[in-house]
């Protein structure tokens, strides 16, 4: 590998070389060694939550990345979410739980 991912591909035609690469690039994701970065790239952690059926968000967040529509909601309205990072942690569920009863 060149520093990239492996190619995904979800297909039952997959060849055993690609299957073994991305064994192995998940391994380096789960002890934390990859050769690039930290993180896997966000496209590559979609297509993991893809074919691993998982929450693309959670995996986002796992790897210190912000979902594009969450990401988008915080530049349309920062002071919105200043407000609310700034809240104490007691506060900030009430809120929760207030949004979740709408």
């Amino acid at each position: 590998m060149r520093g990239d991912s492996p190619t995904w591909t979800s297909s039952s035609t997959e060849s055993p070389n690609e299957a073994v690469a991305w064994i192995r690039y998940i391994s380096k994701i789960e002890n934390e060694k990859l050769d690039f970065s930290d993180y896997p790239s966000e496209e590559t952690i979609r297509k993991l939550a893809k074919a691993l059926d998982g929450d693309e968000d959670e995996l986002l967040v796992l790897a210190k990345k912000v979902p594009d529509d969450i990401k988008k909601r915080v530049m349309q309205r920062p002071d919105a979410f200043r407000k609310i990072a700034n809240l104490d942690d007691e506060t900030r569920d009430r809120l929760l739980e207030e949004i979740d009863d709408w």
